[in-house]
């Protein structure tokens, strides 16, 4: 395969993984297994590991992506780590010059 359509096929992986991370999130995690296993499946049938370009990918992203197409069981505890749920509606961390509150998903930058 020429390296342009290495890179190529790279850049279109890293658009479907931003995708599939951005629906992960919004998914009820009854269905997360089964969302992670045809992703997986997709991935691998038309975009091997191999045949794309690790460089076209940030660290974590490449990460990710080798996780979701080997082992996409391990993906879900990887990513949600050890947040409580209570991490997830409300949290407050500092930032340049401010500090950020979230709440039930609103953010409010405050000044120190």
């Amino acid at each position: 395969m020429p390296p342009e359509a290495s890179a190529i096929r790279s850049i279109l992986v890293r658009r479907i993984l931003h995708t599939l991370q951005a629906d992960y999130r919004l998914r009820l995690s009854c269905r997360v297994q089964e969302f992670l296993a045809a992703y997986s499946t997709l991935l691998n049938r038309h975009f091997p590991l191999e045949t794309l370009q690790s460089s076209a990918f940030k660290k974590r992203e490449w990460h990710d992506l080798q996780l979701i197409c080997n082992t996409p069981q391990h993906y879900p505890s990887r990513r949600r780590g050890n947040i409580s749920c209570l991490q997830r509606i409300f949290s407050c961390r500092r930032e340049a010059g401010h500090r950020v509150l979230r709440i039930c998903g609103f953010t409010i930058h405050l000044p120190r």
